[in-house]
């Protein structure tokens, strides 16, 4: 028995290392019109036919260069501005595969929700992928950059739909990315009582219209480590 099975395995075709990569995709494009990779594996052979360009330097440098020289050099694939000016620098953290740079996406002075751009690189700091959730912004100037309703409005627009009293995170300015632009919006975390569930609400500043509630876990059951009002 044991050799039919070897011999059925032996009529398997054999499927060289460089083929396999090839079966691989290697880079998968958001599928809302944005027209960029959102998870992009930086490879030998996108470099061989001019979709990505690679930094070149002559001594290994600091991940968070290397992050940022190489996006400034495809700045247009991942939809950014040459001098990268709506990205910051999270922080950079190693693992046992190399190094890991998180860059949030800002405009205005307020931060885009969940917009980043994750470069990954190797132990020598050469860059292997990018993990992106930014969003171009062409069209930037027609945005909103004033809040119309007061901060100290939210808690009661909050409490109204809840229908019950809240604690709430300080409210913070920031962008939610819609089909038509990017909507100028508060966003707070509150805990509420009836039943006992923390929500994180997203309210329009400019109309006061509650855009998004979503339920949240929390550590230590109650607040969940940020300011609250």
């Amino acid at each position: 028995m044991f050799g039919v099975i070897m011999g059925l395995l032996a009529l398997q075709p054999v499927i060289a290392p460089a083929e396999s990569a090839r079966l691989t995709p290697q880079t998968t494009f958001h599928s809302d019109g944005r027209g960029t990779p959102r998870v992009d594996f930086v490879t030998e052979e996108a470099r061989l036919h001019g979709l990505i360009a690679l930094p070149s330097h002559e001594r290994p440098i600091a991940p968070e260069r290397m992050a940022e020289d190489y996006l400034k050099l495809n700045y247009l694939r991942y939809g950014l501005s040459p001098t990268l000016s709506e990205l910051t620098l999270v922080g950079c953290r190693r693992s046992l595969l190399g190094h890991h740079c998180r860059f949030q996406e800002s405009m205005a002075g307020h931060d885009v929700i969940e917009a980043e751009l994750n470069v990954s690189m190797d132990l020598n700091s050469r860059v292997t992928k990018v993990v992106n959730t930014t969003h171009p912004l062409a069209g930037g100037d027609r945005i909103a950059t004033e809040a119309r309703i007061p901060a100290a409005e939210i808690l009661q627009l909050i409490e109204t739909d809840a229908k019950q009293k809240a604690i709430l995170s300080v409210p913070r300015l920031t962008y939610l990315p819609r089909a038509d632009g990017f909507a100028l919006v508060y966003e707070t975390h509150a805990t509420l009582r009836a039943p006992v569930r923390f929500v994180r609400y997203l309210v329009d500043a400019q109309s006061g219209e509650i855009l998004r509630c979503d339920d949240e876990a929390s550590d230590h059951g109650g607040r969940d480590g940020r300011d609250t009002q």
